[in-house]
């Protein structure tokens, strides 16, 4: 029977119809199962995704993991056609055993798996959420996550408006148009928010992020400044160029396009990930353009700075956009420091830098508990302190 029922809801996954509680009983069910049941499913959703396409190549680390979930129980897997739709099949069942949370640690195996920690088996920190507070031109503000939909301010002859989707818009109401009057919106840790601005350019803010601008763009240009993370869909307008002020040093000029731009202050660099269209990084005046798939980083140095420009898996860089954290080849710090800004929790680290390096995708609604589970399951040790984790390295 439950072979059965895992059948029907992997069914409804493959489809894109699974529920969030669907997905839950999905993956209890998973769990139940022993090494020669889970291949028997997972050659069953191989015959299903076969009609569907193929969920991405086979990476060997990946691939590997896998033969330790299940080969180490049944002997040698046997393939489906070929390793990998095998392979792919039960990459994504191994996704779902967590619920939506899954990260592979690329360390060799050293440590023995840990069991949960007694003081944060039931230790619940919330994910964040739609949070900003709107600064306006004469310094008042409004915190948006709290204020009711409908026009909430009148900025440079503009309606500033928040929309039933809680997205934020400024809407022409006729009257005279000022382009000196200037509007932020920040989000604190553990927020996020969406803006439409008066020429129709869209803008997306992760945690801890700011962006500061004109209610009305006038002038031949148009120039926003932003701390933190943010995913542009600029809005095309030829005789009125978008610049996207960093600092003093760095900006990105662009007339249209998809972008991402990653200017925490405590990550290493500045990047800029560009999805559609083209633009120019310029770093103390230097133009670098960026054709669509690439990533631009700026590194500065004694001599000034420079931009190194690599191709790139853009789904990685705007992962979160879409409710999602996206690690590759990422270290133990980097995946902590973005815990730490969308749950609003501080981390402190014991003993050395840890050599572990991850990959995986780990959903963003999910509670910090189940989070640190699939991190524990990759022997990381750490425990909490109210809302700082410690982690042993």
């Amino acid at each position: 029977m439950s072979q059965e029922k895992i059948y029907q809801l992997l069914d409804k996954y493959a489809s894109g119809g699974l529920t969030a509680a669907e997905q839950r009983e999905l993956s209890e069910l998973l769990q139940s199962l022993d090494g020669r049941e889970f291949t028997a499913v997972t050659e069953r959703y191989a015959q299903i995704v076969e009609q569907r396409g193929v969920p991405g190549e086979a990476d060997t680390v990946l691939f590997e993991r896998i033969r330790e979930r299940i080969g180490d129980m049944e002997g040698e897997m046997r393939p489906v056609r070929t390793r990998t739709r095998w392979w792919a099949a039960a990459a994504v069942l191994l996704a779902l055993l967590s619920a939506g949370a899954y990260l592979f640690n690329r360390q060799p195996r050293q440590i023995v798996s840990l069991k949960p920690a007694a003081d944060t088996v039931h230790h619940e920190i919330r994910p964040g959420g739609n949070k900003a507070v709107l600064t306006l031109a004469n310094g008042s503000t409004i915190v948006l996550d709290e204020a009711a939909d409908g026009t909430l301010a009148q900025q440079g002859g503009t309606n500033v408006v928040k929309l039933g989707n809680g997205q934020l818009a400024y809407v022409g109401d006729g009257g005279e148009v000022s382009a000196s009057v200037y509007n932020t919106i920040a989000t604190p840790r553990g927020g996020q928010y969406r803006i439409a601005l008066s020429d129709g350019t869209q803008v997306w803010l992760n945690a801890a992020s700011s962006i500061r601008y004109p209610a009305v763009f006038g002038g031949s240009e148009r120039r926003v400044e932003i701390t933190g993370e943010a995913y542009f869909e600029v809005a095309k307008d030829e005789k009125r160029p978008f610049t996207v002020q960093i600092n003093k040093s760095t900006e990105i000029n662009v007339l249209g396009t998809h972008f991402n731009v990653n200017a925490y202050e405590d990550e290493s660099n500045i990047r800029t990930t560009l999805l559609e269209g083209k633009v120019s990084v310029a770093v103390f005046g230097k133009q670098n353009i960026l054709k669509p798939g690439q990533q631009g980083t700026v590194i500065y140095g004694n001599s000034g700075g420079a931009v190194q420009v690599k191709e790139v898996d853009t789904g990685e860089a705007v992962a979160w956009k879409e409710g999602m954290f996206s690690f590759k080849n990422a270290d133990l710090r980097a995946v902590m420091r973005q815990l730490s800004r969308w749950y609003d929790v501080e981390v402190a680290y014991e003993g050395g830098n840890s050599n572990a390096v991850f990959e995986g995708k780990i959903q963003r609604e999910l509670n910090l508990a189940d989070v640190l589970d699939a991190l524990r399951k990759n022997n990381v040790q750490f425990r909490i302190e109210g809302r700082k984790i410690i982690v042993r390295q």
